[in-house]
């Protein structure tokens, strides 16, 4: 039981994620067109590290029931922010090249980062409901920000309406859950006689984060989506739409296994289907696409199908605690490596992401050693080879499965992980190939360069420092 806390120590990193928007907002006006992707990004990046600082040093507590942190969750607040970071200086280089005329990219990017944070430390249905829909209605507009672009339109549409429909589904989840209880708190009792009410709001709402992290039969929308969205807006969203959802879902899983209720054994083998499912579709779609984005759309699918077997109660203490560690540590190399790649290739796929071709893309990182390099190891992570953190966090979740008697769903985990491991070599082959015509280096900006860097040394050291990862 976490002891109560004051509400300021809480609300600190939001302060200064807080500052960070109003005072881009205040300079975006009065700066020049092609001066604005200098000094907004920095404001951005400057405000995401002050609230990376700021949490560090808020303690372990609980503030009435709605918000909550913890060393998992600090960890998880570590990892929005630094995919924040790289979210923002892929974006920078991005609209750059685009001479993009505005600055509201980096307010939307600061905006959903709150909100995704607030989905990591919600312990209530309303303060989760406020962060999934701030980090949504940001995304959203991050995602159309291409206006004339016909991709980006179809991406913006249908991940809108889906959205819409599964943040309802939630929200009606919710409200059952409310009537069935009569608190917004996780981990509350049912009302004798309100149990039918209870157990179809746990599912409304299980399925409405589901949907949010991409799992099959809720993923329909990623490729699209994935696809039409600049390429940072497609490393941000895939990796703090994910940590939110999936460290939401965690809690509601680790309150609802402490209840005298049969839920998460009914709950189990949907779980275990899906998860299958987004594996199984996710690798063997991912195998043709022949696009970085559409790539990475795939892969965020069949991360999905790992990170729910992360989830799931494969390994309960003996105190009916849910063990999470697999689930944060998975969570971490994911994101983090999605961010680190799509980043690099904010700056090696063009103007307009046109050269996002595998076809395009040969040669890049030779052209740019830095970034190819940084880029190779977000995909070795991604593929779960060593010397990255998600070799270590695909080993833990099939050695999990094992040791609680499934193996053979854990080989057929592995199959699948050794046949989607392709598509992520042929992606960095073909960056280390030799193009048909030679390369000029991409004009790469500092803040770039620095922030993928740095995201690479993190997922190396991820692997030799697990602890420092949550697990």
């Amino acid at each position: 039981m976490l002891p109560a806390a004051e509400l300021f120590p809480f609300v600190f990193p939001f302060l200064a994620l807080g500052l960070g928007i109003v005072a881009t907002l205040i300079a975006e006006p009065f700066l020049d067109p092609r001066r604005k992707h200098h000094f907004l990004p920095v404001i951005a990046v400057l405000s995401l590290v002050g609230a990376m600082a700021v949490s560090a040093l808020t303690r372990a507590g609980s503030w009435h029931g709605l918000l909550a942190t913890d060393g998992p969750r600090a960890i998880m607040g570590l990892v929005v922010f630094i995919s924040g970071i790289l979210g923002i200086v892929g974006l920078q280089q991005k609209l750059g090249e685009e001479d993009f005329p505005g600055g509201e990219p980096y307010i939307l990017t600061l905006l959903a980062t709150a909100g995704a944070l607030l989905m990591v430390d919600a312990t209530a249905t309303l303060s989760l409901f406020v962060g999934m829909e701030l980090a949504s209605l940001a995304i959203y507009a991050l995602v159309g920000l291409r206006r004339t672009d016909a991709l980006g339109a179809e991406a913006l549409f249908k991940y809108f309406v889906m959205g819409a429909v599964f943040s309802a589904v939630f929200l009606y989840g919710a409200a059952l859950s409310y009537g069935a209880t009569g608190t917004i708190r996780f981990g509350a009792l049912p009302l004798p006689g309100r149990e039918l009410f209870f157990y179809v709001g746990a599912v409304l709402m299980s399925f409405g984060l589901l949907f949010k992290a991409g799992v099959a039969p809720f993923h329909f929308w990623s490729p699209d989506a994935y696809a039409g969205a600049p390429s940072p807006v497609t490393g941000f969203m895939a990796a703090v739409v994910k940590v939110g959802s999936l460290a939401a879902m965690g809690s509601l899983w680790q309150s609802w296994l402490l209840l005298p209720t049969e839920l998460p054994e009914h709950l189990f083998r949907l779980l275990v289907l899906m998860g299958l499912l987004s594996v199984a579709i996710g690798t063997l779609s991912g195998l043709g696409q022949r696009r970085a984005r559409r790539l990475i759309a795939f892969s965020s699918i069949t991360h999905a199908g790992f990170l729910v077997f992360a989830l799931i109660p494969t390994g309960i203490a003996a105190n009916n605690v849910l063990q999470l560690s697999n689930l944060w540590y998975y969570l971490a190399a994911y994101a983090l490596a999605t961010s680190v790649v799509m980043a690099s290739l904010a700056a090696l796929t063009g103007k307009n992401d046109d050269g996002d071709t595998l076809q395009a893309l040969a040669g890049a990182a030779k052209a740019n050693p830095l970034l190819g390099t940084a880029a190779t190891i977000g995909l070795a992570s991604l593929a779960g080879f060593p010397p990255a953190a998600g070799f270590l966090a695909k080993f833990n979740v099939l050695a999990s499965l094992v040791v609680n008697g499934k193996w053979k769903l854990a080989s057929m985990l592995l199959v699948l992980a050794l046949i989607g491991a392709v598509y992520y070599v042929r992606l960095a082959a073909t960056l280390w190939s030799e193009p048909a015509t030679p390369r000029a280096p991409v004009a790469v900006r500092p803040l770039l360069s620095w922030a993928a860097a740095l995201g690479a040394i993190i997922l190396v050291l991820g692997l030799f420092f697990p602890s420092y990862f949550g697990a």
